[in-house]
């Protein structure tokens, strides 16, 4: 079983992942594996992600940015 977290709304406020993920992954308590897609734009976000309890991190765009810089 994987719980993907995702974007997140609450009462119409856009709520950032790292700040709820320590509570997803207490909310699951090893049940399930957690991975962070989305709102990842640096390296420092990604070990923060992983530090917090994130099993692994998606980094689709900035990957791409990578790819096709000076193209």
């Amino acid at each position: 079983m994987i719980l993907m977290l995702m974007r997140m709304m609450l009462t119409q406020a856009c709520v950032f992942q790292l700040d709820v993920l320590p509570e997803v992954v207490q909310a699951v308590a090893g049940r399930c594996e957690v991975y962070l897609d989305g709102g990842v734009r640096t390296g420092t976000d990604v070990f923060k992600a992983l530090a917090l309890g994130a099993r692994a991190v998606f980094i689709g765009r900035p990957f791409i940015y990578g790819l096709v810089y000076n193209v």
